[in-house]
């Protein structure tokens, strides 16, 4: 009996061990300072698996040749580049936006040039996406071009290249239970 007793109890010890070590794992960086670590960390793989995606696409275009992959990759690269820098910038005023929204008393004129800052950022990045898509279009030949363009908008995924549903809220990354997608999008 005492035997017994005696497993029962190191049992429930390492239950509530594999518990406690489980609640001090991050959730998904949802909390405080560590949530923009995660969302970030979140993005980059994103977008490292969709250039790997793409990659994997283009090189399986009909009649795709040596050259037009080359010209593509470089293409590419330099695009990725662009857009880390502005991506870089959107986090930048989306965090500035925070911090003034967060004051004590909000300065309304400071925190609208801070969002038409922020939605020129989008625009530009919005138009670049474009003209990247029809540079690399320009490479193709029709065939090629009837493919790439049956691509289009996909980014991976099963959902076709929708992202953020399916999560608290509605919207990737948590909202803390608010309907609308939280107060800091």
């Amino acid at each position: 009996m005492k035997i017994l007793n005696s497993k029962g109890l190191v049992t429930l010890i390492a239950i509530f061990l594999v518990g406690f070590t489980l609640q001090a794992q991050p959730g998904n960086g949802r909390r405080g300072q560590g949530r923009m670590q995660g969302q970030g960390m979140q993005q980059g793989m994103q977008q490292g698996r969709q250039a790997g995606q793409q990659g994997m696409f283009i090189n399986n275009l009909p009649g795709i040749t040596d050259k037009q992959k080359e010209q593509i990759k470089n293409l590419r690269i330099g695009h990725q580049k662009t857009m880390m820098n502005l991506r870089n910038q959107l986090a930048e005023k989306q965090a500035h936006k925070r911090t003034l929204q967060s004051a004590e008393t909000a300065d309304m004129d400071a925190i609208n040039a801070t969002i038409d800052e922020i939605t020129a950022l989008q625009n530009k990045k919005m138009k670049l996406n474009a003209a990247h898509r029809q540079s690399i279009r320009n490479l193709l030949n029709e065939e090629q071009r009837v493919m790439f363009d049956m691509h289009a908008g996909r980014k991976g995924g099963k959902h076709g290249g929708k992202k953020g549903f399916g999560r608290k809220g509605g919207r990737k990354g948590g909202s803390g239970g608010c309907m609308h997608g939280g107060f800091n999008n």
